[in-house]
Formats: structure tokens, C-alpha cells, sequence
């Protein structure tokens, strides 16, 4: 299926189209997939075309022309441009031009679930996006300069100058001045802005009692700013436009391993064991009295970071929300994994449930809800379970999928693992006519039960334990010792917990179902 990424322009300078162009364009290029910058020319011959932060007349135009001879639509928003606390013309027909195009496209994916809520409230509920985050931008950096106690504490900001529709930008330093002014009282200090407005910076802090310096950012530059730089400050005045703001700047750093004090803001917290948040008089200080056990917090997140914010976890995502399939590479790199899982239940309003490879816990798995042949929503399967912890399986593994309002009509959803099209729990779950939502094993005959019997189902299966799988005896091995463990090594003991231990595994949704060949 051929794509075009429509986008305002090709300049490297704006995050947003090194972030949602052409990073995505160059991963699933390496999947396969031919895919490119919008060229008006071809728009004839793209099967999808994708509207990055475009929504104008001429664009909502192109979109109904693409609609009409079936191709498919998607609108990619990452900036909340609903917000206009001062009324201002640009704003408000930009609140009218993202609504029309975003309930004419087939999906909308955001850059953060603050945004997706924003989109969906002020859609009255008729769009529920697809969330996929910003990946991690890598930099040709050395690696960062370690303190030297003879020189001043090098601290930086680093992002661009504010936006015409809310409090941010370089503005936001105000809200740290007392602390640092304190601490450059006590520390020799220098503070370097990293930015794109020297006008900003001369009336927000040139006047700050502590050293400061100006760098205009560029792409060239800004990595050699960053390697010698011992903290990033990333105070956010939280509103409804920087509230919906990506992880990006923060991650850049941590990902560099330089230590970050930031405010919350949503897509941060997930983050919060590697930098310190709301925590600046503390955090500064920390920054002085404990240089390297704040380096190895920032340093430990680049693993996490490669887990769950590289190209090669986000490329699947992007396919599920563009309609493209699973290349074949990807998908027989999934046939040797053994995956385990069930749904838990089915609600008017999410499907929850877990999935887990025990002999790869690396792996980062990724779940889609599909309604009626379309993607509706993802997640990480990576939620803490306390049932599957008591029953021996150690990994954070759950999740929970919301079924927008306007497909809780559906007649038929399923619940894959990205990537290896594994479908959770086997098989689709199927709606009648006015009844409510039950699964169906074809090998039982078009079978139905309710969602609500499958753990009296389960409970059944206890008395086929013993023809289980070796995942399985493995887990149940791993329950007798700790229950030995737990009971001074007293068979007695061991034996009568034995039987609940096996019953609360089953009740967690305990399945022995493979990779598809």
C-alpha cells in the first residue's frame, strides 16, 4: 500500500516533522513499506495518505478526494491548538478546521493521551485517537563531560521560545528563578538557554542573578551544548496546551544520560525513577552534594527508553493505524515465542486483560483492539497484576483497550499482539443481534458463553493440570517453592495450599496457546 505523509514543509528545524514525518517514514520504509513525503503529483496513487498537523480547506479537500476513491485517511495531531484562552482568529478556525477533518478520517493518532482526550472531548466523543508517542531522537553526541568540583554547576533549558496560544517556553524559567538564584548563591552556577528566540531570552532571564548564556539552537550544534551540560531544567507552566505536550525533550536528555529536574505534566510521569520532578530546591541541591548517583538515575533509563520509545517498538503502532500489514520478516521473528494470556472481561467501555512471553520478559508487547476490521486502540501489555504475581507469573503484563462510544455497536472484536497476530484469548468476540458481547470457539462447535463464565470455565481446567505444557509445569514448580518457602518446608502445609495456588493460576488466565506457524 503505498503512503504519503502530508506535512506543512520539510524543514528538520521543527520537531514535529523529524518526530511524526520522517522518522515513522523511515521506519517502515526499512519494513517494506513504500512510503514518502506527500507528493501532490502522485496523490492519485497513494492507498493512504497521512495528514500531519494539516487540516486546512485545501487539505479536508484532498482528504474527501482520497475518501471517495477508497483510500484511507489519517489525521496525526501532537499539539493541543483547541486551546485559545485569548480568542485569538488563528486559533479558533483552527479549532473548526481539526474538528471537520478529524471526524472525516478513518483514524486520528495523537502524540500523547492528554491530546487523544482533548480530541475526543472536543469531538463530543465521535473520535477516540489511536495514541503513538514520539520516538527518541538519537544524536551524534560525546559523551557528557563528568562535573569538575573547581567549575561552576553547568545547568541548561533547551526547547523553542513559546507559543502565540498559552504560557511555555522559555518563559517557564520563571518559575525556578528563587531556586536557582539561591543556589547560585550558595554554588557557583551558570545557566545556558538553549533556544530559538535571543528577543525571549533578554526579557525572560537575561536579568536572573546568576550567569546566563544564550545559544541559538540548530541541529549542528545543539548536541555539543548537551554533552556539556551536568543537568537539564524543564519547568513547564501547566496548562492545557504544554499538559498535552510529548516526552521528547525530556527523553533526549535522559537518553544522553544527562540528569533532568522537570515539572509533571502526563507524559512525564512514566519517567519520574530516572529524573526528579517538582523537586527543585531538593534536586539542585542533589545536583551539587551527589553528582554521579544522579548521572547513573539518568543513565538507567536508556534501557527503558529502548524498550518502549525506539522505532523499532513504534513502527508497528504506525502500521496498525495506517492499515499496513505485519511484514513477513517481523512476523517470523514472533513464531518461536511462546505467548500466554486471556481477556478478563468486556465492559461497555474497555476490554482489560493480560498477555505475557514468559521465556522473553525483554520483549515489549503491544496490543491492539480491533472492531469490525479497524484498529481502534493500543496499548502495552505492562500494567502490574497482583493476581498473576500470586500465581507465579512475575511480569507486568496487563492491560486495559477503551472501546470509543461509536463502536461499542460492533459485531465482532478481537485482541492481538502487534506483530506476532496473536489473537488474545484465541478467538473474536462476537455480538449478537441485541445480546450482550460473548467469545466463540469454533472447535467447540460455535459454541458461546458468556465473558462472565469463562473463570468457572477455567476452574474446570483443573482437572486437566497435568497434560498442560512445560510453561506450565514450569509455573506451577515455581508455586510449590514458594509456598515451601512460605510454610517452613511443611508438606502438610504445602499440600493443602497446593490446589488454591494452581486455581488462582488459572483464574489469572493461565493458557498454553502458540505463536501462530
Amino acid at each position: 500500500m503505498r503512503t504519503g505523509w502530508s506535512s506543512a514543509g520539510r524543514d528538520r528545524r521543527i520537531a514535529s516533522f523529524r518526530f511524526r514525518v520522517e522518522a515513522p517514514i523511515e521506519a517502515l520504509r526499512g519494513r517494506g513499506h513504500p512510503v514518502e513525503v506527500f507528493d501532490p503529483a502522485s496523490a492519485h496513487l497513494y492507498d493512504v495518505v497521512v495528514f500531519c498537523k494539516r487540516y486546512s480547506p485545501d487539505d479536508l479537500a484532498l482528504a474527501r478526494a482520497v475518501r471517495d476513491r477508497g483510500g484511507r485517511v489519517i489525521l496525526d495531531l501532537c499539539d493541543n491548538h483547541f486551546h485559545n484562552p485569548l480568542d485569538l482568529p488563528k486559533y479558533r478556525q483552527a479549532r473548526e478546521e481539526i474538528r471537520a477533518m478529524a471526524e472525516l478520517a478513518h483514524a486520528v493518532v495523537c502524540s500523547t493521551a492528554a491530546l487523544a482526550t482533548v480530541v475526543e472531548t472536543e469531538t463530543g466523543g465521535a473520535v477516540q485517537p489511536l495514541v503513538i508517542g514520539d520516538t527518541i531522537e538519537p544524536l551524534n553526541l560525546a559523551a557528557p563531560s563528568r562535573p569538575v568540583p573547581s567549575e561552576p554547576l553547568r545547568l541548561t533549558w533547551f526547547g523553542s521560545h513559546g507559543s502565540p496560544n498559552a504560557v511555555s517556553g522559555v518563559g517557564d524559567l520563571a518559575l525556578i528563578r528563587d531556586e536557582l538564584e539561591t543556589l547560585a548563591a550558595e554554588t557557583p552556577t551558570v545557566l545556558t538557554v538553549c533556544s530559538n528566540s535571543r528577543e525571549k531570552y533578554d526579557a525572560c532571564v537575561a536579568g536572573f542573578g546568576l550567569p546566563t548564556r544564550y545559544v541559538e539552537w540548530s541541529l549542528e550544534r545543539f548536541p555539543a551544548v548537551l554533552a556539556a551540560t551536568d543537568a537539564a531544567l524543564l519547568p513547564i507552566s501547566v496548562n492545557p496546551f504544554t499538559a498535552c505536550k510529548t516526552h521528547n525533550r525530556l527523553t533526549t536528555a535522559l537518553y544522553a544520560g544527562v540528569p533532568v529536574l522537570a515539572s509533571t505534566i502526563d507524559s512525564y510521569r512514566e519517567f519520574a525513577p530516572f529524573c526528579r520532578l517538582d523537586d527543585w530546591s531538593a534536586g539542585l541541591q542533589a545536583l551539587v552534594d551527589q553528582p554521579a548517583r544522579e548521572r547513573e538515575r539518568a543513565r538507567a533509563a536508556r534501557p527503558y527508553i529502548e524498550r518502549r520509545w525506539t522505532m523499532q517498538t513504534l513502527a508497528p503502532r504506525w502500521e496498525a493505524a495506517l492499515g499496513l500489514p505485519t511484514p513477513k520478516a517481523a512476523r517470523d521473528a514472533w513464531r518461536d515465542v511462546k505467548l500466554h494470556g486471556r481477556l478478563d472481561a468486556v465492559a461497555r467501555s474497555a476490554v482489560t486483560g493480560w498477555v505475557a512471553a514468559p521465556g522473553r520478559p525483554d520483549l515489549p508487547l503491544q496490543v491492539a483492539l480491533d472492531c469490525d476490521g479497524d484498529i481502534v486502540a493500543l496499548a502495552f501489555a505492562d500494567q502490574p497484576r497482583e493476581d498473576l504475581r500470586r500465581a507465579g507469573l512475575d511480569q507486568a503484563c496487563g492491560f486495559s483497550l477503551p472501546i470509543p462510544p461509536a463502536r461499542r455497536r460492533a459485531r465482532r472484536m478481537t485482541v492481538r499482539v502487534l506483530e506476532a497476530e496473536w489473537v488474545v484469548g484465541m478467538d473474536p468476540i462476537l455480538r449478537d443481534e441485541e445480546g450482550p458481547w460473548r467469545t466463540w470457539r469454533p472447535a467447540a462447535g460455535d459454541t458461546r458463553w458468556d465473558v462472565s463464565e469463562v473463570i468457572a470455565a477455567q476452574e474446570r481446567l483443573l482437572a486437566d493440570f497435568t497434560q498442560m505444557r512445560r510453561e506450565r509445569d514450569v509455573a506451577a514448580r515455581r508455586v510449590s517453592r514458594a509456598f515451601l518457602q512460605a510454610s517452613d518446608a511443611r508438606p502438610d502445609r504445602v499440600e493443602t495450599a497446593r490446589p488454591s495456588l494452581l486455581r488462582d493460576l488459572l483464574r489469572a488466565g493461565w493458557d498454553d496457546q502458540d505463536t501462530a506457524p
